[in-house]
């Protein structure tokens, strides 16, 4: 039941992530919200500018140890867009934290890629990137999400967004709970299609026809 309810929970994560960006104003930093199931109060830490947030605080029986997040303009133009590289929580009890990650970013790639992976004891967790359209209609849509502690990248194929934002669910399951966790987002390989490759392997054959008669 409790599985159950955890894939219900993930599968409703993108529409949580649209009702807290539709209607927002943009943003020129990164910012964390965050509030746990028995203090639904949001608090909110911002930094300008899209480089590095670092945050580390307590909100009822929940302690952020670390989170560090970077954004965009900390990656030199590389195609990383959001870095949450460093992530540890730790509880008390049991209860659930909420904690999204919103950055305001510039990109017109046609794929993206996300990342996930993390160790905890006597925890569960829920991670989501989304993405928000650069243009209109300003469609939010999924950059990947898992509940699993390990996992691959998982692409998406859209047009530019504006806004990447990341959502993490951990429920603490009992006394001494703790994460530790690295996600990240940013553009996708761009693969070679099939015909490139047979043209290259058709220029090589030329080349090596051609020093073959050269040699004679």
């Amino acid at each position: 039941m409790k599985n159950f309810h955890l894939v219900a929970r993930l599968a409703a994560l993108p529409v949580v992530m649209a009702l807290l960006l539709v209607g927002a104003p943009a943003r020129a930093s990164i910012e964390l919200d965050y509030y746990t199931d028995t203090d639904p109060t949001n608090h909110t830490v911002s930094v300008a500018g899209n480089s590095v947030l670092q945050f580390s605080g307590s909100v009822d029986g929940f302690t952020i140890v670390n989170l560090t997040a970077a954004g965009q303009d900390a990656f030199g133009g590389s195609g990383e867009l959001l870095d949450v590289s460093a992530l540890v929580v730790s509880t008390t009890g049991s209860g659930t934290l909420y904690l999204r990650v919103v950055e305001d970013v510039t990109s017109s790639a046609a794929g993206y890629a996300s990342a996930f992976s993390a160790v905890g004891n006597n925890v569960a967790a829920e991670r989501g990137f989304s993405g928000t359209e650069s243009t209109s209609p300003y469609r939010i849509f999924q950059l990947g999400q898992t509940t699993q502690f390990g996992g691959g990248p998982t692409t998406a194929v859209s047009g530019g967004i504006s806004v990447v934002s990341e959502a993490i669910v951990i429920h603490a399951l009992g006394r001494g709970a703790n994460l530790s966790s690295d996600d990240s987002v940013g553009l996708a390989p761009v693969p070679v299609p099939p015909a490139a490759w047979l043209l290259g392997s058709g220029l090589l054959m030329l080349a090596g026809v051609g020093r073959r008669r050269g040699r004679r």
